[in-house]
């Protein structure tokens, strides 16, 4: 048996966050079901007035999740900025909060960046109405 165990490097996702309550739960459950475990999700809260903080609380035992709030509107760029300072992850990844990813998206990601050595990754999008279409 090796006893050298190679752990996971750590990703910071970042997502900026403004007045998108009706979004966000999808966007945390497409997070959480990730196949990758090695997840760092940093929440920067852009000011915003629809009682996020409440709806945060459901995630409250979430150790890998952070609820960070700015002092000031940053807007979407600033907050993205600032997530990076904040963020220990080797790898950093965006997601908009009104946003979603699907499940093994991140472990293949991270898996074909391994093999080729590239240091950016981008995938392709699927564009939706508010309805699901």
């Amino acid at each position: 048996m090796n006893s050298s165990v190679t752990k996971q490097p750590l990703i910071s996702v970042i997502v900026p966050v403004y007045n998108i309550i009706p979004y966000l739960p999808r966007c945390v459950e497409s997070l959480r079901t990730q196949t990758y475990e090695n997840l760092e999700i940093l929440l920067i809260d852009d000011g915003s007035t629809d009682n996020l903080e409440q709806v945060m609380r459901a995630y409250r035992d979430n150790p890998a999740l952070s609820f960070i709030k700015n002092e000031q509107n940053l807007g979407a760029a600033g907050s993205r900025n600032r997530g990076v300072a904040l963020a220990k992850g080797g790898y950093v990844a965006f997601l908009d909060a009104d946003d979603y990813w699907e499940k093994g998206k991140l472990k293949q990601q991270l898996a074909k960046m391994q093999e080729t050595g590239c240091v950016l990754c981008c995938t392709a999008r699927e564009l939706m109405t508010p309805e699901g279409k």
